[in-house]
């Protein structure tokens, strides 16, 4: 069983400024808080190739999910988010291979990001499948993930936009 989710959200910016606060670890760790995760842990590492790694790494709060979802989750998920952009396209589009571990519970996310520019904003769409093995609430775990996925969004987008620092 798996759920497939394709999510597009604008960012209030052009594509070069919203390039370098995905770069900056800073503004992760800040963007991962705002989303009240706690913990929050991001590494950047561009590549000699002109990809760039990322590494979210934090703890989320298990709002909003029946007993026997919590029951697995915990009230805290542990998340590993990782995404490889590859180098931006002649048209400044920027596309990365994402993936996201839920530890402890049997569920993944993969699929792609796709930063596109559009003067002075940036779309980005993903496009992923959530995927769990677990007979009976496998399904609800990934729904559950899949409608926090499509809030994260969202709320990012709305940070990104009123983002100064």
């Amino acid at each position: 069983m798996s759920r497939q989710l394709t999510h597009t959200t604008t960012y209030a910016k052009p594509i070069d400024q919203v390039w370098a606060l995905l770069q900056d670890p800073a503004f992760q760790e800040a963007k991962l808080l705002d989303a009240g995760a706690r913990n929050p842990r991001a590494t950047v590492e561009p590549r000699d190739d002109g990809s760039v790694y990322i590494e979210l790494e934090r703890e989320n709060p298990v709002v909003g999910v029946p007993g026997a979802v919590k029951k697995i989750t915990g009230e805290w998920q542990h998340v590993i988010e990782r995404m490889t952009y590859g180098p931006a396209a002649a048209d400044g589009t920027r596309v990365a291979e994402h993936s996201t571990e839920f530890i402890g519970i049997p569920l993944s996310m993969s699929g792609t990001l796709t930063l596109t520019p559009g003067g002075d904003v940036t779309t980005q769409t993903i496009d992923c499948e959530f995927k769990s093995g677990v007979p009976l609430v496998g399904g609800k775990l990934e729904s559950t993930a899949l409608e926090e996925t499509r809030s994260a969004m969202n709320a990012e987008a709305a940070f990104v936009g009123g983002f100064e620092g």
